[in-house]
């Protein structure tokens, strides 16, 4: 379940309820979350295309020396990233502040989240985030699955998946076949569950071949509504070792764990593409 919350106008900075304003407001800022003596507000969100970053604006007014993470965010109803190794966290001492900042563009991996899904605005926001307390380096509580509507419009299509070849649909877990380069193939997992899980890909198989899970995609995150993309590779060993220079079949299943809980984790039939 999303939580809705209030946004920051751009002409003030006192917080209005985003149902009571008219179609035509513009929000700029959110305030994401208001609980546990942590307030955290967005900065320059509807700016980021063309900056490529949002900015977090928290406020520390608990007891606890904290650390708030990003742990997973959405964009216009497509999982943009998250943080589940802390390199985003900002530790906020009590009574103090901090200033965080997403970034939507890695270099390293060439990838640009606003020019890859061919989009040039923020329609709506989704984020979880978590807080750890420092002074025993363990999880304190975590705010939800948070959800901004930003211009009305809750998820916007791209381009990118309007070639998508539905596989599987069960249980409020959607898989598309998208495209697939020489023995790469990408595919787009939505969830419209209810609630966010946390994934991992399983019993990869290339030309009825299985491969050894690598868990290179493991412990994903995946936000309700939203949805995300997953590019199958086979190793080069795998492929020398089973005799195979082209792919033209791929199965494949999906572990998931609702909430991120393995005591309610279930698999799915295979899912299979066949070129």
């Amino acid at each position: 379940m999303r939580k809705k919350v209030k946004f920051l106008a751009s002409i003030g900075l006192s917080s209005i309820l985003l149902a009571s304003m008219p179609s035509n407001v513009f929000a700029e800022d959110f305030v994401l979350y208001e609980e546990n003596g942590i307030h955290v507000e967005t900065k320059g969100l509807t700016d980021s295309p063309s900056t490529g970053t949002i900015g977090l604006y928290i406020e520390n007014n608990s007891n606890l020396n904290l650390g708030i993470a990003p742990y997973a965010y959405a964009i216009n109803g497509i999982m943009a990233g998250g943080d589940q190794y802390g390199i985003n966290s900002s530790d906020v001492a009590p009574g103090k502040k901090a200033n965080s900042t997403l970034e939507l563009i890695d270099t390293w991996e060439n990838k640009d989240f606003f020019k890859d899904y061919q989009m040039d605005e923020v329609d709506s926001f989704d984020v979880l985030l978590w807080a750890y307390d420092n002074t025993k380096s363990f999880k304190a509580f975590d705010s939800g699955q948070i959800h901004a509507d930003v211009t009305g419009t809750t998820v916007v299509s791209s381009p990118v998946f309007d070639s998508a070849q539905n596989l599987y649909n069960q249980n409020g877990i959607s898989v598309d076949f998208i495209s697939s380069e020489g023995n790469s193939f990408t595919f787009c997992i939505t969830n419209t569950t209810g609630q966010y899980f946390a994934y991992d890909v399983t019993s990869e198989t290339y030309n009825d071949f299985t491969m050894s899970d690598s868990y290179e995609i493991f412990n994903q995150y995946l936000l309700d509504g939203c949805k995300t993309l997953v590019t199958l590779t086979p190793t080069d060993d795998f492929l020398t070792a089973n005799g195979i220079s082209d792919v033209s079949n791929v199965d494949f299943a999906l572990t998931i764990r609702p909430l991120a809980e393995y005591d309610n984790e279930y698999t799915t039939d295979l899912i299979s593409y066949q070129k």
